[in-house]
């Protein structure tokens, strides 16, 4: 039995589809087998650890450790030595904070009592500002995550 030539591409073309469909349905099903289930209407995106702020418990044990700072930082009673003073304040500090406040006279510090509350200025994953309100400014306190807890990295009055 001969096919014609119109037969013969007929069929050819019939074979052709077939693969071509099964080749499809394969491909398709393995990448459904490999993706993770989409809700519809939303789509999976990466998290990038470094861009996830701080929970608010962590954001809480921050503006903790900024008042507590704070709190040693204020100007100590007359006769309180600078060692002293950096003793109270170092195991809060990071210790480019405590070089920093080796340079500074506590007699000199104007402010004497914490005045309000505390309030996060700015939250970031590594660092957190806090502002902490005394009798004689604003404390801008910058708390950053050191050796598994927060210490504080800085400080200037707020603006």
């Amino acid at each position: 039995m001969l096919l014609s030539a119109r037969a013969l591409v007929s069929a050819a073309a019939a074979v052709l589809t077939l693969a071509a469909a099964s080749a499809c349905t394969a491909t398709e099903r393995d990448a459904a087998e490999h993706r993770p289930a989409d809700t519809p209407g939303t789509s999976l995106v990466p998290v990038n650890p470094a861009t996830v702020p701080p929970s608010v418990a962590e954001q809480s044990a921050a503006t903790s450790t900024a008042v507590q700072w704070v709190q040693r930082w204020l100007r100590p009673a007359e006769g309180v030595q600078l060692s002293q003073w950096i003793a109270g304040l170092e195991p809060l500090s990071t210790p480019e904070a405590v070089t920093q406040l080796r340079t500074v006279d506590p007699q000199n510090v104007d402010s004497t009592r914490i005045t309000g509350p505390a309030a996060i200025h700015a939250s970031l994953p590594e660092d957190i500002t806090v502002d902490v309100p005394t009798d004689a400014a604003t404390v801008r306190v910058v708390v950053v995550r050191a050796d598994g807890k927060w210490l504080v990295n800085g400080w200037n009055p707020a603006s």
